[in-house]
């Protein structure tokens, strides 16, 4: 008598010749006991012949233990059941997904991880002739179908770009053939940046503001040069400073007081066509001296040491002979009304005039020692001109002085008032 489907199951399970029991039409239960007789169906089984219910099944034998924690469960080619969890992994209790990977990240819902070789992440739209994808594993580029481009929008008016690192936008090439653009609603170029750093921008640019009334509008103080120790600093209430190495000279002119020559009209006032000066013989008791105050400059740096200069002429021609020419200088005491208080600091400078024709001119330097003589921006500097003695080969006739300037280093190109 011929087997009938259930029965070959059976004994192919089986690898043997069972013995069965029916239980409906085609339907066998194998009988390992050797003998004719069912197992009992009891709730929980004792015996091995006893069949286990749905009950004992559900309660004792969890679904988990037949899988892999973070594993999808799918149907393979050929319709059996399969799992997943080194490129599909689910977080059950963070409820996260992870594709490509068997890791989610603590940040993001998913976690996408391309692998070499692979293309990336494709995005398309319905009708499947615009799409954008990730692609270069290493770098990391977005892309967009032929270069169509990318259009971000939001509901806020804003597109934001965070990162813990550095954020590149690259365009173009080596020649600065290509520009990266910005546009406006209506299509128009309002800024155009090309590979090679160029910036264009129509209108006006603005810092610290976002309504520029010209060109360039910078609202906070502005630094302008290639390091944090040479520079130029431009402060909010217009002031220009300069730092480091950056300085400008300038120059103050000292004018003589007239009130303090004393003397019997002395030194003489002379001229030559349309310049006027003082004509200075060698200092004797008669007080053939000159005197000048004025505040020093108040742009002064407070550190070069300043440089005070006499502009004048020889009434007589001279030919290899020397003329010295001193200055006292101290800060004037107000208190005492003296120009030169007793205490002051001297200093000479002896010039050799070559082949010096008559009134031939000469500017004849001294730098003051400004911590010497405590020399503040802004305080009144007393200053006494007079000519003495020279080492050798004296002069003939005398040295008009036509004027006195200071020129200093200064560290401000403007002052607030």
């Amino acid at each position: 008598m011929g087997q009938t489907r259930a029965q070959r199951v059976i004994k192919e399970l089986a690898g043997s010749v069972q013995k069965q029991t029916a239980i409906a039409t085609d339907m066998f239960i194998p009988n390992h006991s050797g003998d004719n007789s069912a197992g009992d169906i009891l709730k929980t089984p004792v015996n091995d012949t006893d069949i286990p219910n749905k009950k004992y099944v559900d309660d004792t034998i969890p679904l988990h233990d037949y899988g892999t924690e973070g594993s999808v469960a799918f149907l393979d080619a050929n319709g059996r059941i399969d799992e997943e969890n080194s490129e599909i992994f689910w977080d059950s209790v963070n409820k996260r997904m992870g594709l490509g990977t068997a890791t989610t990240d603590r940040l993001y819902k998913l976690k996408i991880k391309q692998k070499a070789g692979e293309g990336g992440i494709w995005l398309e739209n319905p009708a499947g002739n615009y799409g954008a994808y990730f692609i270069d594993n290493t770098n990391g580029i977005f892309k967009t179908q032929t270069q169509l481009g990318m259009a971000f929008r939001s509901q806020t008016g804003y597109v934001y770009f965070k990162s813990a690192t550095d954020i590149y936008f690259d365009v173009g090439d080596a020649l600065g053939v290509n520009e990266f653009k910005f546009r406006n609603r209506y299509g128009a170029e309002i800024a155009v940046l090309d590979s090679l750093g160029n910036l264009s921008v129509v209108g006006n640019v603005g810092i610290g503001t976002d309504s520029p009334n010209a060109k360039l509008q910078v609202v906070g103080d502005t630094h302008l040069g290639a390091d944090t120790t040479n520079y130029t600093e431009i402060k909010t209430d217009g002031e220009i400073n300069l730092h480091g190495t950056a300085r400008v000279t300038k120059t103050k002119t000292f004018t003589f007081n007239y009130a303090r020559i004393t003397g019997q009209g002395k030194p003489t006032l002379v001229n030559r066509g349309v310049f006027f000066g003082w004509s200075l013989p060698i200092f004797n008791s008669d007080d053939e001296e000159l005197y000048s105050c004025s505040c020093a400059p108040t742009d002064w740096d407070g550190v070069t040491d300043p440089v005070f200069s006499i502009a004048g002429w020889l009434d007589t021609a001279n030919t290899d002979k020397k003329f010295n020419m001193q200055i006292s200088v101290e800060t004037y005491d107000p208190n005492t009304n003296e120009v030169v208080p007793i205490t002051t600091n001297d200093i000479s400078v002896e010039t050799d005039t070559g082949t010096a024709a008559q009134y031939t001119s000469f500017i004849v330097p001294f730098t003051l020692d400004a911590s010497a003589i405590d020399f503040n921006a802004s305080e009144p500097i007393g200053i006494r001109i007079r000519r003495l003695d020279a080492s050798e080969n004296e002069i003939a006739g005398e040295f008009v002085v036509e004027g006195a300037v200071v020129s200093y280093v200064s560290n401000k190109l403007g002052e607030a008032t």
